[in-house]
Parts: structure tokens; C-alpha cells; sequence
């Protein structure tokens, strides 16, 4: 049986090649492509959907589905029945701010690439500001960070896709001057 951190190759790749992971509570289908769209556009390719509403699992299938280049990730996974929502809502993989171990052997059994919160190489996604962003990918174990700011829950709500996609786009430049240092 894998470990919780024996992500696929491709996948580690690729959440280092990003960067930026931008972490979204969406309460209305509808805002989810528009969303992930605008963040696409500037530049973020992961979203990570938090399974806290009531509009979370259609939201995370909807942008499985309809924008297949974006990597789609299931946040704030806490329970074996939140992994198989997960997968049915085709999330590439989970993220969670602890370790529950029903939940691990759940997303192990059913071959979901998860990150608890004590994984080995990390995945910081909890209240990292924009300014704050740079220190985290500075350390080498971080493979990506992501943030609420770049696409804020009252900002979804209000539809203000152009500032989704001007945020991104800071977060896309943070990333970059980042790891042109390294």
C-alpha cells in the first residue's frame, strides 16, 4: 500500500511547476467556472475547492470537467465519506489540515493522492497572506502554497472575475520571482 505522501511523479512535478494553489470557498454553482476561469487566465492553474459548502462537491466536478487543463483539488478533506466525494467530484487529489487516519486509509484504499496536514514535503494553505507567500516557497521542502486572497469568498460572491484574474496574476509573478532565485 502507498503512503499518504508517495504522490505520483507527474503530480509532485506539476505542484511545483505551479506554485500557486488558490484555495476557494464557493457558495453558488455558477461562480465555478467564472472562477476558475479568471484564475486560469491569470496564471494559477491549481483550485482548491474546500468541501465546507453546500455547493462544493458540483462546483469541484463542474471545473473537473469543464476546464480539464486546471488541476482540480479537493480541500478540507476530513472524512473517509468526504474522500469518496472527492473522487466522484474528480478531484486529482485531497488536502487536509490534519491527519485523520480513517480518512488517510480511506484515500489509500481508493488510490487519492492526499497531503494531510504532516506531510513530509508541504503544501502550506492555511491563512498565508499575499505578502507571506514568498517565505513559504523560499523553503525548498514547499512544493506549492496556497492562498484564499488570490480568489477571497466575497470576491466569488460578487462575480469580480477581472480582480480573480489580476490576483492570480500577482500570485503567478510571486511564484515566478521565487523560484528564479532558487
Amino acid at each position: 500500500m502507498e503512503t499518504a505522501h508517495a504522490f505520483p511523479v507527474a503530480l509532485c512535478d506539476r505542484l511545483v511547476r505551479a506554485g500557486a494553489i488558490a484555495v476557494l470557498v464557493i457558495d453558488k454553482v455558477d461562480h465555478a467556472l467564472p472562477t476558475a476561469r479568471a484564475l486560469w487566465e491569470g496564471g494559477v492553474e491549481i483550485a482548491e475547492v474546500t468541501l465546507r459548502t453546500e455547493a462544493a462537491a458540483e462546483s469541484l466536478a463542474m471545473i473537473s470537467r469543464e476546464l480539464p487543463e486546471m488541476l482540480p483539488v479537493a480541500g478540507t478533506v476530513l472524512s473517509p465519506e468526504q474522500v469518496d466525494l472527492a473522487i466522484d467530484s474528480g478531484a486529482a487529489m485531497a488536502v487536509a489540515p490534519g491527519l485523520h487516519r480513517e480518512t488517510l486509509v480511506q484515500a489509500q484504499q481508493k488510490g487519492l493522492p492526499f497531503a494531510p496536514g504532516v506531510h513530509l514535503r508541504f503544501l502550506p494553505t492555511g491563512s498565508i497572506s499575499e505578502e507571506e507567500m514568498g517565505d513559504y516557497l523560499a523553503f525548498s521542502a514547499t512544493m506549492a502554497v496556497g492562498g484564499s486572497w488570490i480568489a477571497p469568498r466575497a470576491v466569488i460572491q460578487s462575480e469580480d472575475w477581472q480582480e480573480i484574474t489580476k490576483r492570480a496574476q500577482r500570485a503567478r509573478k510571486i511564484v515566478d520571482a521565487v523560484r528564479q532565485e532558487g
